[in-house]
């Protein structure tokens, strides 16, 4: 049998030694017959070690029936974790099972009629697995936060008439967010004031609006120990209750 050729327009061999030289890496010797099962080991070892923080919170299947996580260090919150690899578990035959990481430094999984969780997580896997149990696909998702580098969330909007007012989010915020300004554009010249709470606790207190149509009121103060939503949590903004006709503006960006 002939050999075909690769034609995906690879570099030169000799400028392929050089850049697994450079990266510390190396392939099996030529003929060598008498070691060549340790060769392959130690060529096996290099490869991972060289890319083995890609393989941080990988989900892999030590079994055809049961799935486990791959520790490893990652980023949360912008604090540096390491998450320790437990103990391999046997999912729900014939469905899907979605598994993410937990802010407690655990692994949580459900099938697709409860799908991810609508509290703060890291996607890692969505995982196939028949009516015999067996595995028959691991899709990886850490790219959903891996990939993910914009903080900044598009701006929240409440438009209150007569000082009424108006739930953005009722224990469903779609992720953990930190308020970080408000400002409110007035309808009419009827004044009023607004505020942001997150249910309960004030986040901006009582902003008082001009009573001139088109004027710009801006939030002077934020209330450090409240203006983090959790991700499930509440965002309202409440009016007077009589006079305020604005159109509110708030800025929030993602905390992981």
């Amino acid at each position: 049998m002939s050999d075909v050729a690769m034609v995906q327009g690879y570099p030169a061999v000799a400028d392929i030694d050089t850049a697994l030289t450079a990266r510390g890496l190396e392939v099996i010797h030529e003929n060598n017959m008498d070691d060549l099962h340790s060769d392959l080991k130690r060529e096996k070892w290099a490869h991972t070690n060289f890319c083995d923080w890609a393989g941080n919170l990988g989900v892999f299947c030590p079994s055809p029936s049961t799935f486990n996580v791959v520790g490893g260090e990652y980023r949360f919150r912008g604090e540096v974790k390491t998450y320790t690899q437990g103990v391999a578990v046997n999912p729900t035959d014939n469905d899907t099972t979605y598994i993410w990481l937990k802010p407690d430094n655990t692994i949580g999984s459900a099938i697709d009629g409860t799908g991810w969780p609508a509290t703060e997580h890291l996607p890692l896997a969505e995982i196939d697995v028949n009516s015999s149990g067996v595995i028959t696909a691991v899709r990886d998702r850490r790219g959903r936060t891996m990939m993910d580098f914009d903080n900044a969330l598009e701006p929240l909007r409440a438009s209150l008439t007569a000082g009424n007012t108006v739930a953005i989010f009722t224990a469903n915020a779609p992720c953990k967010m930190r308020i970080l300004d408000a400002h409110s554009v007035a309808r009419s010249a009827d004044g009023g004031t607004w505020k942001v709470t997150n249910g309960t606790n004030d986040i901006i207190p009582a902003v008082t609006v001009t009573g001139t149509d088109k004027t710009i009121n801006r939030a002077a103060l934020i209330d450090d120990a409240y203006y983090e939503i959790a991700a499930g949590g509440s965002l309202s903004v409440v009016g007077d209750g009589a006079n305020a006709d604005v159109e509110v503006n708030i800025s929030a960006m993602r905390v992981w």
